[in-house]
């Protein structure tokens, strides 16, 4: 039952939307330093960044890496293997490229992609990952959280400035307007609509507005100054959680679900405030037509709160909904 559930529809094709404009150049990502990708003339939507094994540098291993690259029929990374380059190197290279997105003239083929090691001249700090966490569904009310208020900014990071382009123009979000629920959701959305490895984030600003933070998943960066932290939280075990439960509604079984004989797990990625209420949640795996019963019902969910060192303290953690009808 593990896995990332995406309804039918959302994955949508970048090609269509902006072509062959977005340049592998163009893109801003954060290799580790000493690291050159060569791409031999293909074209990628969006690649996460090359880390250079700090074991490694310190050991003096450098060289470059071939690998052959296999396209599913969107363009993202199916396969891949190493054609030559150092052993030592081999395993980071493929962990790489394995998360790249292709544009989809290259899809259905194979392609070669260099990754070039050489130790740097100096040493730097190795970067730090980011704490953003997937599209939120359900947010709360100002002034604990960001809807009500009007939204600052939009901020996109990961991608090209092309693609970042093209994705504000869908977006049903603007600057200056109101952050409803509905309009989080449509956000939420539009985003998965545009390409699925995007993770969306809202928080509410210090001035009395709200923010929003779409990124890459996995996407590696320094914070940004002027945007508040989209999370600030710990995260627990989901049979620590389950013994915090104080009231819990059991979902409704959806007809059409029932007509269909269709059982199982939903599992949710929640995170619980510091009064105990559920503040929002995210999908993980489940079945279609479970899961909208299994989001309306965990949201009204209460725990008992959770302190840190005597200070209450949100926090994440799994929930599984299990869906079971009595025999025929």
């Amino acid at each position: 039952m593990l896995g990332t559930w995406v309804p039918s529809g959302v994955l949508a094709s970048l090609a269509g939307l902006i072509g062959g404009c977005i340049l592998a150049a163009a893109q801003t990502v954060a290799d580790a330093p000493g690291v050159t990708v060569t791409l031999d003339g293909s074209t990628v939507l969006h690649r996460t960044g090359v880390i250079y094994p700090l074991a490694l540098r310190q050991r003096g291993v450098q060289g470059t890496v071939l690998v052959e690259v296999t396209l599913d029929a969107k363009g993202n990374v199916s396969d891949a293997r190493v054609l030559s380059g150092p052993a030592e190197l081999r395993r980071t290279s493929l962990e790489s490229v394995l998360s790249w997105h292709f544009t989809e003239d290259a899809a259905n083929s194979s392609r070669q992609v260099g990754l070039r090691f050489e130790l740097p001249g100096e040493a730097k700090r190795a970067e730090r990952g980011s704490d953003f966490k997937p599209a939120l569904v359900v947010l709360p009310p100002a002034p604990a959280g960001p809807l009500g208020r009007r939204i600052q900014m939009i901020e996109v990071r990961g991608i090209s400035n092309d693609a970042r382009n093209a994705l504000l123009a869908r977006l049903p979000a603007r600057e200056g307007e109101v952050l409803s629920q509905e309009l989080a959701e449509a956000t939420v959305q539009a985003v998965k609509d545009f390409d699925e490895h995007l993770r969306v984030g809202f928080a509410g600003a210090p001035n009395g507005e709200s923010a929003i933070e779409i990124a890459l998943a996995g996407y590696r960066s320094d914070p940004s100054p002027s945007l508040p932290s989209v999370v600030n939280r710990i995260r627990i075990g989901s049979s620590l959680l389950q013994k915090k439960l104080k009231s819990a509604q059991p979902p409704e079984y959806p007809a059409l679900a029932r007509q269909a004989r269709v059982e199982g797990e939903v599992k949710l990625n929640a995170v619980v405030g510091k009064d105990g209420s559920v503040q929002n949640l995210s999908v993980v795996s489940g079945d279609p037509l479970l899961i909208p019963a299994a989001i309306e019902a965990v949201k009204h969910w209460t725990y008992e709160p959770t302190a840190i060192n005597g200070s209450p303290t949100d926090v994440e953690s799994e929930v599984d909904v299990n869906f079971a009808l009595p025999p025929p």
